[in-house]
């Protein structure tokens, strides 16, 4: 049960505690005072976000502490991912909101989705004009409301379709890699061609770095052979000087030193031209015709690069992988037929236990049914009919072949319609036999109804009344209603009013204890002055 709630700074609300009573509380208020500002707080551990703008005038930031006292605590923090070893039946969710919310479970924090997976095996809210379970999937209802022994037919179901999906899965993966006639020929056109041109890794990164190496040694053969003609043209002329010089020396032997000098520096030219000449045989290994070679490999590569749009290294991985591929073609087409022989098997299973699965349903849905039509006789809609409406789907998914939704008529003689067709009293009957139906299934003990007898008043209202008050022996209820009619039926009362202080909005949550301020708050329901008359009046409806 839900046994306190603790609010601080969250919006007009400067600090209040709400004590609840195990079985019908009822919140009762003005219109627009903040009623549904609580069922808004108890919805946060359920996902609901109110953003950073609820912190209050009080402080940084808001802080609400919600206290429920549960049965069997320690499996329902297990289903939640949370290990303990306590085995104290006391839960306290605390949310701190400043910039980002904060959740701690009895004191260790704990991530959102932890809390909403533990509070929903708790609490349930059917909001203000949420009508939402008529809208959704309708097996979850059906699933609810199973026996453990039909909850294992589901379960059968369900581990039966996850083998079943996770062996579709793999045939679809495996016929992937099957390839047709047309694409093997291409693929195996693509693999000649690949492997006649034969590129190596990096091949292209080192014959452009040969490619620059070789036109460089060209151009230093150039150069070197220029100067070595030049060098040669000078020897060759040094020589008849030479000679001339050796003339003159007969005629003036004065000129020795210099005809030796002259001597000395022709040979060091020689020498100069034989090394330019060594250097010349030395790059004489490059020519036109190697260069040329180089640049038709490397366009032979760049054709390929650009063909492919890939890099040489991701052409050979490519080749690699096809070829591995093209040779595993047989491989693929035994496992294809073995895959498909085995979904086979399991489809067969599974259809079997699909249809075990819709029989169980009809039976579940007859006695949801069954149980409404009780509920709804208690609230005056006794001529109201129920059907429940499966029709095959073609193909199978994670819910089996039923398409499922409950049908009504309220009217003798009408035909039957789904539930998002009924008027708004109407909607609020059904759906309160509609809750009132699961309760009896269900393992959640804390409901909230905010405004859950909307469009309803007169001799229906005190029906609701009853109805709720009945729900609340098993179940413990969190009502919100302008009606006093209900709210006399409560076993704790709450009153909320909103008041200005000094130009701020206030809002306040006051319990109400005593039967004589119970009655005068009812009262002040239906007159803004209660008097004898009116207080006797919502005495009388107790």
């Amino acid at each position: 049960m839900l046994k306190k709630l603790s609010i601080e700074n969250y919006l007009f609300i400067e600090k209040t505690t709400l004590e609840f009573s195990p079985n019908l509380n009822v919140i009762i208020g003005e219109s627009g005072v903040g009623k549904s500002m609580i069922v808004n707080i108890l919805s946060i551990p359920l996902g609901f976000k109110p953003g950073s703008k609820v912190v209050g005038q009080w402080g940084k930031e808001a802080v609400i502490n919600i206290l429920f006292e549960v049965d069997g605590l320690k499996k329902n923090l297990h289903v939640a991912g949370i290990e303990s070893s306590d085995e104290c039946n006391t839960l306290e969710i605390r949310i701190i909101i400043n910039k980002k919310m904060e959740f701690f479970i009895n004191g260790e924090i704990a991530s959102i989705k932890s809390v909403k997976i533990l509070t929903e095996l708790i609490l349930d809210i059917h909001s203000q004009n949420n009508y939402s379970i008529f809208q959704e999937d309708q097996l979850g209802i059906l699933n609810r409301f199973m026996s453990v022994e039909e909850k294992d037919v589901l379960n059968e179901f369900r581990i039966k379709f996850d083998e079943y999906s996770y062996l579709r899965s793999q045939l679809q993966d495996i016929e992937r890699k099957i390839i047709s006639e047309v694409d093997l020929d291409f693929y195996k056109f693509q693999m000649e061609e690949i492997k006649k041109i034969n590129p190596q890794i990096d091949e292209d990164k080192t014959l452009f770095e040969e490619l620059k190496n070789n036109k460089t040694k060209m151009n230093l053969v150039n150069k070197i052979q220029n100067i070595r003609l030049q060098l040669d043209e000078t020897c060759s002329s040094g020589e008849k000087a030479l000679i001339g010089l050796n003339y003159l020396y007969g005629e003036d032997e004065s000129l020795k030193g210099l005809k030796e000098r002259f001597e000395i520096s022709l040979k060091d030219m020689d020498d100069v031209l034989w090394e330019f000449t060594r250097k010349e045989q030395q790059y004489s290994e490059v020519d036109e015709t190697s260069i040329d070679n180089i640049e038709d490999r490397i366009n032979i590569l760049e054709d390929l690069k650009r063909k492919y749009r890939k890099s040489i290294e991701e052409i050979i991985t490519y080749q690699h992988d096809m070829e591995q591929r093209l040779s595993s073609q047989d491989d693929y087409k035994h496992d294809i037929e073995k895959s498909r022989n085995h979904k086979l098997k399991i489809k067969s299973e599974l259809d079997l236990i699909a249809e075990k699965l819709s029989s169980v349903r009809q039976i579940v849905a007859d006695r949801v049914m069954h149980q409404m039509k009780i509920k709804l006789l208690d609230l005056k809609l006794g001529k109201t009919d129920l059907t429940a409406s499966f029709i095959k789907k073609n193909e199978i998914d994670e819910n089996g072949y039923d398409n499922f939704n409950f049908l009504i008529k309220v009217n003798v003689g009408s035909n039957f319609y789904q539930f998002d067709k009924l008027s708004g009293g109407e909607t609020s009957r059904v759906m309160l036999a509609l809750k009132a139906a699961l309760m009896s299934a269900s393992t959640i003990n804390v409901y909230i109804f905010d405004e859950i007898d909307a469009g309803v008043s007169g001799d229906i209202a005190i029906k609701m009344g009853n109805v709720l008050k009945q729900m609340s022996v098993n179940k413990q209820l969190i009502i919100i209603t302008h009606l006093p009619i209900i709210a006399v039926k409560a076993d704790k009362l709450f009153k909320i009013e909103k008041t200005f202080i000094k130009e701020s909005t206030v809002i306040n949550v006051e319990s109400v204890n005593t039967e004589k301020d119970k009655l005068e708050k009812l009262s002040l329901l239906l007159t803004e002055k209660p008097n004898n008359e009116t207080i006797a009046y919502v005495k009388s409806l107790q």
